[in-house]
């Protein structure tokens, strides 16, 4: 296993290697795939991407994790970008409770 870098975060150190590049880019591409089958997916995969996206939050917060992202941002620029796009659609926040 490669290193490639040493990062600190909120104080504590991370090792940055080739397997962990790895992982985010899957977590990632995971999150990608929801967000385009939200937009552009059959009424089922639109349907199915919604529910991941912005009802299921301990999956989207863990997803987003190991993606290096913070889950409670994200999902509050999908639902700014879903009200742009869509403003007939309502949508749920899933991590405001």
């Amino acid at each position: 296993m490669k290193t490639t870098a040493l990062h600190t975060v909120a104080g504590s150190q991370h090792t940055i290697t080739e397997e962990s590049i790895g992982e985010h880019r899957l977590w990632t591409a995971v999150i990608v795939k929801a967000v385009e089958d939200w937009r552009f997916g059959t009424a089922r995969t639109r349907h199915d991407a919604q529910k991941f996206l912005f009802q299921s939050a301990a999956d989207f917060e863990v997803v987003c994790g190991r993606a290096g992202l913070n889950a409670l941002c994200l999902s509050e620029k999908l639902l700014k970008l879903g009200r742009r796009l869509e403003p007939q659609v309502r949508f749920l926040h899933p991590l405001a409770a």
